[in-house]
């Protein structure tokens, strides 16, 4: 199914999602050019990790949201797709609109509903960058349990070098910092998101939802005790990070 012809959701329909979901409903052109910008970078590191063999391969999209980027691999990759998410409300709107993707609303700060090393392939889009600090390790944990041995886990975060981005968009400091070294200084940051933004989407009302921001040390040392980290492209989907993990 092409993004392009897909009849968008409705504000009605996203109105207690979450933001990406909402800015889908708000302007759907704007929400396929990037998520092809998204898809295309994905497209590009898998075919390269599984040698252009995807056909048949299970790929988790984590933190779907509407499923944008799902519906361009289930298009384009003919791989099993499977979309997760908190939000049911855009995992029901993507299930009736491409059914052949299979969707799983998970519970905030739980175990993902996985079998241990279901996934040849894990793709994680701006999750890392929402979940508290406390909870950090343990979904770390958890994708290296559902990530096969020989599988692959993309994983977006916030670090060092999403700064210069802040400070050329003069980005609310208190919740995009602009110096480097504090991110250094303290590992990881975390900053919950204000009472009205939290209270316009349901999953959120009673967890812990905001934005973090995680220095190189941290990445090397805890997402270390999981994965071998492949790669690192700083800033290739500004201002996020774009990290390789091959699991240990």
């Amino acid at each position: 199914m092409k993004l392009e012809n897909i009849i968008p959701p409705t504000s009605e329909q996203m109105a207690r999602a979450s933001g990406v979901s909402k800015k889908a409903a708000e302007n759907w052109e704007i929400y396929c050019r990037a998520c092809k910008n998204r898809f295309n970078l994905v497209k590009s590191i898998l075919e390269l990790e599984f040698n252009f063999k995807l056909s048949g391969k299970q790929v988790l999209d984590w933190g779907s949201a509407a499923g944008g980027v799902s519906i361009l691999m289930d298009d384009v990759l003919h791989a099993s797709i499977t979309a997760a998410d908190v939000d049911e409300h855009s995992l029901k709107w993507l299930k009736k609109t491409c059914d052949s993707i299979h969707c799983v609303t998970l519970i905030p700060g739980k175990a993902l509903p996985f079998a241990d090393h279901s996934f040849d392939a894990i793709i994680g889009i701006s999750v890392l960058t929402h979940i508290p600090s406390n909870l950090q390790e343990f979904y770390l944990s958890e994708l290296h349990r559902i990530t096969k041995k020989d599988g692959v886990a993309i994983i977006t975060i916030l670090s060092e070098s999403a700064c210069e981005f802040n400070r050329r968009n003069d980005r609310n400091p208190n919740m995009h910092p602009h110096d480097e070294k504090q991110i250094s200084r303290l590992g990881i940051i975390f900053s919950t998101y204000p009472e009205t933004t939290l209270n316009s989407m349901d999953f959120s009302k009673n967890m812990a939802y905001g934005i973090t921001y995680h220095s190189r040390h941290y990445v090397n040392e805890i997402f270390g005790k999981y994965f071998h980290i492949g790669s690192i492209e700083e800033c290739g989907l500004p201002p996020q990070d774009v990290l390789v993990l091959r699991p240990k």
